[in-house]
């Protein structure tokens, strides 16, 4: 063999390199572990905020402006009947909405079904809170949408 690769420095250079490169293999290994490990525990979360959404009740009004029904919104509507309601009455709200902007004539449809509302209407407000599961408050949005529809088609 040659001289130059008995020299002291250059055993000691080769060993160095693979001490080296045996710690480097070893620590990519930890890192593909805890990465296998970090990466079943994301999908574990991932799954477990999925079910969490999947526990949440449908929203029946889309907050985006100006409110509207979402599909589960129009099946409340229906069960209630609340567009023929909202139809024969809206011609009695016609002086009280005249001249209005439409978020004017939001908030007396607001106003009116969070304060004058019929037996009847309460009873068909309470009968679809408990049929759909959601609180009362989302089944009195759901008449404030479909009353304001109804009195903007006035104006």
């Amino acid at each position: 063999m040659a001289d130059w690769l008995n020299t002291p420095l250059i055993v000691t250079a080769s060993l160095a390199v693979i001490i080296a490169a045996v710690k480097v293999i070893r620590w990519t290994a930890t890192v593909d572990l805890r990465l296998d490990r970090f990466t079943a525990f994301a999908k574990e979360v991932r799954d477990d905020i999925k079910q969490i959404f999947l526990r949440l009740p449908p929203v029946p009004v889309v907050s985006s402006s100006p409110l509207h029904l979402t599909d589960f919104g129009a099946r409340m509507a229906d069960f209630m009947k609340a567009k023929p309601w909202a139809s024969d009455l809206a011609p009695s709200l016609r002086a009280e909405v005249a001249g209005k902007r439409a978020f004017e004539v939001d908030e007396v449809s607001r106003s009116f079904v969070q304060m004058r509302l019929n037996d009847d209407l309460k009873e068909r407000v309470a009968a679809c809170a408990y049929e759909f599961g959601v609180d009362r408050d989302d089944v009195l949005r759901v008449l404030q949408v479909v009353l304001r529809e109804e009195l903007l088609r006035d104006i």
